[in-house]
């Protein structure tokens, strides 16, 4: 799957998620320490998991999802296990934590996305989907995924609602979005 990367104001720049992924410099295991303890403040000492059974652990004062649904895992030696299936493909944690830390890396130092700055996705269901949701998260961005049944002038709509900086689209979808969608920027 190929996704096309447009920033939304200021330079634009297209490029593949996979290629992305693939040759951005990863986070440092300092910097993602880093990212992952200045963002996101949590003001809840304890976290109820609602399932069959109710348990409570305690969260520290800065919280970044990736740690929890990512490093976690390889941080306690399941780097090797399945992430994600999807058709013949396999992801590892370890890959998945390595293409995460590219994507995030590639919004941050290429495209110039901040914490708190929204990133759309209009994807297609696949690993490069994870890879942008998780890798806006990781820089403390704001990934918004947006319903690919949508019409041009929906998505016209929330391109001028959500005041992205970014916007990653699947490359079979980017006829979706109509007339360029820089054009209003």
């Amino acid at each position: 799957v190929c996704c096309a990367v447009i920033v939304i104001g200021g330079r634009a720049i297209v490029t593949t998620a996979a290629h992305a992924a693939a040759t951005e410099p990863a986070l440092t295991d300092q910097a993602r320490r880093e990212v992952v303890m200045s963002y996101h403040p949590v003001e809840v000492s304890d976290f109820v998991c609602r399932s069959n059974k109710s348990y409570s652990t305690t969260m520290p004062d800065t919280f970044n999802a990736t740690a929890f649904f990512i490093d976690r895992h390889v941080d306690e030696g399941r780097g090797d296990s399945i992430a994600i299936e999807c058709g013949d493909e396999r992801v590892s944690y370890r890959a998945l934590q390595a293409s995460v830390n590219r994507f995030g890396s590639a919004l941050r130092d290429e495209l110039g996305v901040r914490p708190e700055e929204r990133v759309l996705l209009l994807t297609l269901d696949g690993p490069e989907m994870i890879y942008a949701f998780f890798g806006a998260i990781r820089i403390g961005a704001v990934p918004v995924p947006l319903n690919t049944l949508w019409t041009a002038s929906d998505y016209d709509y929330v391109l001028g609602d959500a005041r992205p900086r970014a916007l990653v689209v699947s490359a079979p979808l980017l006829p979706r979005l109509g007339p360029s969608p820089l054009a209003a920027y």
